[in-house]
């Protein structure tokens, strides 16, 4: 499995890179999981996700992972998720 491409801010967060992201949810759900679990061993604390208008059947699997709206515009929609210390805290919550 590969991790989704990512830069990362002075924070302590990740930026998803959007251009990068896959166009199947279910690949997607996969990836993400991943990728989280990655970025929970990591130490990150929070991932930003900017989800373009074509790509919006990724929306509903992001928010099924914990993520939230932030905010959007005509182009995009930027979702955010605070990482859980641990893995089983985040599917705990």
């Amino acid at each position: 499995m590969e991790i989704l491409s990512f830069n990362t801010n002075p924070f302590g967060g990740v930026l998803v890179d959007p251009l990068t992201l896959p166009q199947d949810p279910q690949g997607f759900r996969s990836q993400l999981a991943y990728s989280m679990d990655e970025w929970i061993a990591e130490g990150y604390k929070v991932a930003w996700l900017e989800v373009p208008l074509d790509k919006s059947a990724l929306v509903p699997v992001a928010v099924e992972a914990g993520f939230s709206y932030h905010h959007a515009d005509e182009s995009y929609l930027m979702m955010t998720n605070r990482i859980p210390t641990s893995r089983r805290m985040r599917l705990t919550t």
